[in-house]
């Protein structure tokens, strides 16, 4: 008879591939001003594709939450949640907590970088215990939403500057900035140009600025905008032809804080165009570039010999 093939001992077994390392619980400390804050923030769901935290042991009288915003690549410290930008700190950082820096805290009247405050993985248990949360409080019926903690003050510091090049026919131009609808209440809104050193046609176009009266004519406006908060810029022409091209070379750009954000140039838009942009949270820094380096050692000159040699 054949022989039988003897079955193996065991059957191999495939070497696991580790899951990437995610951090059950941080521990935050180091505020100055946000003491309040300061606790251990424990894994309770995602935001913006990184873990949510919710801090178990802080003195402070709301559910504090420490979460991810893509947008500004940065992590939030608030009771209001994914996606609110209405914080009490905030570290700068697309990593995982422990690796954002330049952690800021609001002081009273402003944010204030605080280099103190650090942020720390706690020691993973060696199990994968379920985490029960226990409340604070006695758990009240549905939260209202006025429980929250007041947000911080809408900070309004940063400068837009829109630049108008109107063309042969100014009295078809008008703009308009709204601020967005869900914005705190206390945020600052430009609702229409009224300087009397505009050159407008009037002065009260339904939160309009415009028409112009000066054809070719360069036109600047500075608002004043609010960190954080997003704003739609639209600019109109009555007749439907734009400001470009052929009846005129007029263009426009929106520069805020001193950087181009958008413009049309050569660009007929028709009847109108639009812009949406966030405000950020602070104005990036002006790069001063490092000075030309000149040579102080001139070139050498030929001198004449002091005489003629002889032969």
């Amino acid at each position: 008879p054949a022989p039988s093939t003897p079955a193996p001992s065991s059957a191999p077994t495939a070497t696991p591939v580790p899951s990437p390392f995610i951090c059950k619980a941080y521990s935050v400390s180091g505020a100055q001003y946000q003491a309040p804050r300061m606790g251990t923030y424990v894994a309770s769901g995602t935001c913006d594709g990184q873990t949510l935290y919710r801090c178990e042991d802080c003195s402070s009288s709301y559910t504090e939450l420490l979460y991810y915003n893509a947008q500004y690549q940065s992590w939030l410290i608030s009771p209001n949640g994914c996606g609110s930008l209405s914080v009490w700190l905030y570290g700068s950082g697309s990593g995982p907590p422990e690796l954002a820096s330049q952690w800021r805290e609001w002081s009273g009247s402003e944010f204030v970088e605080t280099s103190t405050i650090t942020v720390g993985c706690e020691t993973a248990p060696t199990a994968n215990p379920t985490v029960t949360f226990a409340p604070s409080t006695s758990a009240p019926s549905p939260r209202p939403t006025a429980t929250f903690a007041p947000t911080a003050p809408c900070v309004c510091d940063q400068t837009l500057v829109v630049r108008i090049m109107t063309d042969n026919y100014p009295g078809e131009t008008t703009w308009k900035l709204t601020l967005d609808e869900d914005a705190q209440s206390d945020c600052e809104r430009f609702l229409n140009c009224d300087d009397e050193d505009d050159d407008f046609y009037y002065y009260d176009n339904n939160g309009s600025c415009g028409p112009y009266q000066e054809p070719l004519t360069l036109q600047t406006k500075e608002v004043t905008v609010c960190a954080g908060q997003r704003y739609t810029f639209e600019i109109f022409d009555s007749w439907g032809d734009g400001i470009c091209c052929s009846e005129g070379e007029g263009w426009y750009s929106l520069e805020l804080n001193g950087v181009e954000i958008h413009g049309s140039y050569n660009e007929n838009f028709g009847a109108s165009d639009s812009h949406e942009f966030v405000v950020p949270l602070t104005p990036e820094p002006t790069l001063t570039p490092a000075p030309t380096v000149v040579p102080t050692t001139a070139a050498p000159s030929t001198l004449a010999p002091s005489s003629v040699p002889t032969v």
